[in-house]
């Protein structure tokens, strides 16, 4: 008996490194070519993605959002092609890292930057609400960091509970002293 086949990942903005599971048949896209590259998409030139709806089970868009003139859309365009109940699993720059400002970055995220897109964000009738919280997450230290001193490891373990438990206050100031690596959120596909 034949295996059934693997449900399908969207790895978005993959670049050289694209998403590893062997969970999925991962297509990776970018708007560059690259070794891993499997469709080229520039989203900011046609705001649609080249698959039709509900074509997904799992979505990735890893320091992508920041790049494209249009985050809201193209979380919107995920929505599309993804199954519902599907996770989508978007990383960003938080906007105290010295990296969030490179030239070729266009927006600046923080703990709350996609309230607007839940059901537990804003009240704006003109807001989609397509998505849940599943995870939301300040890291401090970079994931590919290994080894560190003792006292900035439990320094960094330290800021990064507060900044998660408290994130309204780690956001008002806080991170001006400590700046955070990034913020992980994994979002559930509402349909």
């Amino acid at each position: 008996m034949p295996n059934p086949p693997k449900p399908r990942a969207l790895d978005f903005g993959c670049g050289n490194s694209k998403l590893t599971d062997d969970r999925y048949s991962v297509i990776g896209v970018d708007a560059h070519p690259g070794k891993d590259v499997d469709v080229l998409c520039d989203f900011d030139q046609t705001q649609k993605l080249p698959f039709p709806d509900d074509d997904f089970a799992f979505v990735h868009m890893s320091h992508i959002l920041e790049h494209v003139a249009e985050p809201r859309l193209l979380l919107l365009e995920a929505f599309r092609v993804a199954q519902a109940g599907t996770s989508i699993l978007v990383r960003v720059p938080h906007q105290s890292n010295r990296w969030a400002y490179e030239l070729n970055h266009r927006r600046f995220f923080n703990y709350f930057s996609l309230d607007c897109m839940t059901h537990e964000g804003g009240k704006s009738a003109e807001t989609q609400r397509c998505f849940q919280f599943k995870r939301r997450e300040i890291k401090i230290t970079p994931r590919f960091v290994k080894e560190q001193s003792w006292f900035r490891n439990t320094r960094d373990r330290f800021i990064e509970r507060f900044a998660n438990r408290y994130p309204a206050r780690y956001e008002a100031g806080v991170c001006g002293f400590f700046p955070a690596y990034e913020i992980i959120f994994e979002l559930t596909v509402l349909k």
